[in-house]
């Protein structure tokens, strides 16, 4: 999971119109790829936010002598997918995989996709969620809650986009 946001002249005078969540996924098969996988709830002591979501696959394998994760046009959807296909074809992200992650077998990660889930919060809706005591997602079937490094993180990240 990673929050992000961006701010300009590397001034923060303002707090951010958004915050960008990102929830990745490493499998051996693709999970979310039906819209309805995708649902994302965040509850917040017991209040639900739901949010549309943004997605990507990306098919892990080496490609001169690096390991990375490169888009697969065959996971591509929805409007402008053919455009994407062309535009996104070979290109990809050098693997952050650790060499021990469970779900690698032998050394290469040939055959894991990685799954990326995007949000944009808004400031109020980080800061709602910051202050709640108990965090459950729900990601289409799957569901986890926050650990308390996890919940202490987002609250630090609530302090640091006040300026």
């Amino acid at each position: 999971m990673q929050l992000s946001f961006r701010y300009p002249n590397q001034q923060l005078l303002k707090p951010p119109r958004g915050i960008v969540l990102d929830i990745t996924s490493y499998t051996r098969e693709v999970l979310y790829l039906k819209d309805s996988d995708r649902r994302l709830l965040i509850i917040a002591d017991g209040d639900a936010l739901r949010f549309k979501t943004g997605y990507e696959v990306l098919k892990g394998g080496t490609k001169n002598g690096k390991e990375g994760f490169w888009y697969d046009g065959d996971k591509m959807f929805g409007p402008g997918a053919d455009q994407m296909k062309d535009f996104f074809g070979g290109m990809g992200y050098e693997s952050t995989l650790p060499e021990h992650a469970q779900i690698r077998t032998g050394k290469d990660i040939n055959g894991i996709f990685l799954e990326r889930i995007s949000i944009e919060l808004k400031p109020e809706q980080l800061f709602e969620i910051a202050k709640a005591h108990k965090i459950d997602l729900q990601l289409g079937n799957t569901k986890f809650g926050f650990t308390k490094n996890q919940m202490n993180t987002i609250r630090d990240f609530a302090k640091y986009i006040t300026p």
